[in-house]
């Protein structure tokens, strides 16, 4: 993973129960997008850009993510239910 700070907008309700994309793994979730304005949008960009320390500690977190382990569980659990069928 790249590390790059990102402002995550979900598309659907659904989106917003992935638990991925959240401060925790140094990302900022708003919430969903059709619901934000893009003065919402722009606020927490300007937010963000203003802030060095916060953007050094988002990169921090997102590099302790694993998320090629993630991709090749993803792809075994997928190629195990085919073999069962």
């Amino acid at each position: 993973i790249v590390g790059t700070p990102s402002i995550i907008l979900a598309q659907n309700k659904r989106e917003l129960t992935h638990f991925f994309a959240s401060e925790q793994n140094g990302f900022i979730n708003i919430g969903l997008g059709k619901e934000k304005s893009l003065d919402d949008i722009k606020n927490v960009f300007t937010e963000l850009v203003s802030n060095y320390d916060k953007r050094v500690e988002m990169h921090s977190k997102m590099k302790k993510q694993n998320v090629l382990n993630g991709k090749r569980k993803v792809i075994k659990i997928i190629n195990d239910l085919i073999e069962e069928l």
